[in-house]
């Protein structure tokens, strides 16, 4: 190894969970809406028309945003996300719903066999340290996949022990 080629620290350093940025400002965004989007067949494998909805606030306080696009062409599609996080408390709410028909874009880049609907929901609530998040995924109006995931700190504030706990279940076939 040459001299000038340093090895990494071997110094295990700890998780860090990500935190919102410090900025010298706020940031107000109190709606955006597209009547109209268009999508070509590049981006996300087919072409898409859609509308779309959002709104986002990061200040001292924390974030708070929303955002809401359906698809306005000759397909169901649906998908909704709101989320809160607290600076102060690093509480966590994100709600996140998508849904849909058969042939629809997830079913298609994921290649499920035969394209069927998809609906799926995930919920993150607590402080971050702490965050439980119940999943649940339904393909041709079955459930697939279902359960809660959980992370829990324990120990020392400057050296954390993480520990990611899954209880899921389902059949994917």
């Amino acid at each position: 190894v040459p001299a000038e080629a340093a090895l990494p620290d071997p110094q295990a350093k700890p998780f860090t969970l990500p935190q919102l940025p410090e900025l010298p400002v706020s940031i107000d965004i109190a709606a955006l809406n597209v009547a109209r989007l268009t999508l070509g067949a590049a981006l996300l494998g087919e072409a898409v028309e859609a509308r779309m909805t959002a709104r986002a606030a990061l200040s001292d306080a924390g974030l708070d945003m929303a955002f809401t696009a359906t698809r306005t062409d000759d397909k169901r599609g649906d998908f909704d996300v709101t989320g809160t996080l607290s600076r102060d408390t690093n509480l966590l709410d994100l709600a996140l719903a998508l849904s849909e028909q058969e042939g629809g874009i997830v079913a298609t880049a994921l290649d499920i066999p035969d394209t069927p609907a998809v609906d799926l929901s995930v919920q993150a609530t607590g402080p971050l340290e702490d965050v439980v998040t119940q999943l649940r995924l339904e393909t041709g109006g079955q459930e697939r996949l279902a359960g809660e995931i959980k992370v829990i700190t324990s120990g020392d504030a400057d050296y954390p022990d993480r520990r990611i706990v899954a209880d899921i279940g389902g059949d994917l076939t």
